[in-house]
């Protein structure tokens, strides 16, 4: 077991390693949206908008703190490491299929000009919901051991990596898509990293009579 000053001080470069990455997303999106902007309408903008406001009220029961209450039992994160994917992962499936479900008929509600164009925006977001949930589980094991360097770095890679093909996609005539498409991306690339770093064990079995506890 580590030492509490070897805790300490692992604690503190993770606040290190955090505060750094909050600064620098907060660059790197200030530049990348400028840029952005330089490229796309304000029915770019608008369609995005509604897109993101229709996916985020099904988000919302995203996950539903799975991660938090692995975080919380860190000492039998084992038992419930299982439980918690497949909880999550059925999740993100109904929040997912809620996406398109509440898309489909806010497109008419909305009376938008391109009532199509918005109703893939909103499938497009809805295919991250369920790997979202999926990568929460493994970003829990990374917490729990004090990982933060590489849930920082990892961060600060998949930003500068969706500002680029955001700025691409916007500058090629993508439209609107051009600020979807990179949000799904870092949420695929983010879950398969965090799988590959923390390699948590899981079992086939889906353990329903835990969920509840979780």
């Amino acid at each position: 077991m580590s030492s509490p000053e070897k805790l300490g001080d692992r604690a503190a470069r993770g606040i290190a390693w955090i505060t750094g990455q909050s600064v620098f997303s907060r660059f790197v999106s200030y530049f990348a949206q400028l840029a952005v902007a330089w490229f796309l309408t304000r029915e770019d903008f608008g369609l995005f908008g509604m897109a993101l406001t229709i996916s985020e009220f099904s988000r919302v029961f995203n996950q539903g703190g799975v991660s938090k209450v692995l975080v919380h039992r860190q000492k039998g994160y084992r038992n419930w490491v299982t439980p918690g994917l497949w909880l999550s992962l059925t999740m993100g499936l109904l929040v997912s299929a809620s996406m398109v479900f509440i898309g489909y008929f806010a497109c008419t509600w909305f009376q938008v000009d391109e009532p199509n164009k918005l109703f893939l925006l909103v499938c497009i977001l809805a295919v991250s919901a369920p790997i979202a949930a999926v990568g929460t589980i493994p970003r829990a094991l990374l917490l729990i051991q004090l990982r933060f360097r590489e849930l920082a770095l990892l961060s600060s890679v998949l930003l500068v990596v969706s500002a680029l093909v955001k700025v691409s996609l916007a500058y090629a005539g993508y439209g609107a898509f051009s600020l979807v498409i990179p949000m799904v991306l870092s949420t695929v690339l983010q879950s398969l990293f965090c799988w590959y770093l923390a390699k948590p064990e899981i079992k086939l079995k889906l353990m329903i009579n835990k969920w509840r506890y979780l």
